[in-house]
């Protein structure tokens, strides 16, 4: 009875709030009037028990934000937002979560994506074990390098070491075919991107 009736209650706030942050993400607003109101809103959602419920709450905040992402006004909230985004993008213990606020911080944030702390969670996302949120980080960290090459570039070559390092550790145990792919791949969107 009991039971039920709040499994039932929880599945449906999930629903709900789901298709809230849907909605709200596909209207065209003016989000200058919405910046404090979306900050103060939708923001708590990046830390919700729910997987897609986190996911929809990227994609709402990024398509709100991506709005006025080159205001000067808006600089400093935009800021923060974004390093909020990157905090989940590094720390959540969901890939696919991860991997959408990657793929959802496009070029429109390169100027908040360029700051030094933004570099070192990018950098650290470098580091994730999941390949495709590794090849994502690799590939921002190159689009980044004409913005703020002294703080990009010398990390890069560290990495550049780390993968060959990596690389030369799966060709010796060929049990790792696997990785001596990946890292393949992960040493291509580092010399293409930079």
């Amino acid at each position: 009875g009991n039971v039920e009736k709040t499994i039932q209650t929880k599945e449906r706030r999930s629903e709900l709030v789901h298709l809230a942050l849907e909605t709200l993400g596909s209207f065209q607003f003016s989000a200058t009037k919405m910046l404090d109101w979306a900050r103060a809103t939708i923001v708590p959602y990046l830390d919700d028990a729910e997987t897609p419920i986190r996911k929809a709450a990227v994609l709402t905040i990024t398509s709100l934000f991506r709005q006025v992402s080159n205001v000067d006004a808006y600089f400093k909230i935009v800021g923060e937002i974004v390093a909020k985004l990157l905090d989940v993008g590094i720390s959540d213990p969901d890939a696919d979560v991860r991997k959408t606020v990657l793929s959802a911080l496009g070029t429109e944030f390169d100027a908040y994506l360029s700051s030094a702390e933004s570099l070192h969670c990018l950098f650290i996302a470098t580091n994730d074990e999941s390949f495709s949120i590794r090849r994502f980080a690799t590939s921002m960290l190159g689009r980044l390098t004409i913005r703020n090459t002294a703080q990009v570039m010398a990390p890069i070559r560290k990495l550049i070491v780390q993968l060959l390092t990596e690389l030369g550790i799966a060709f010796l145990f060929l049990f790792c075919v696997h990785l001596y792919f990946e890292v393949g791949r992960l040493l291509t969107a580092v010399s293409v991107a930079v």
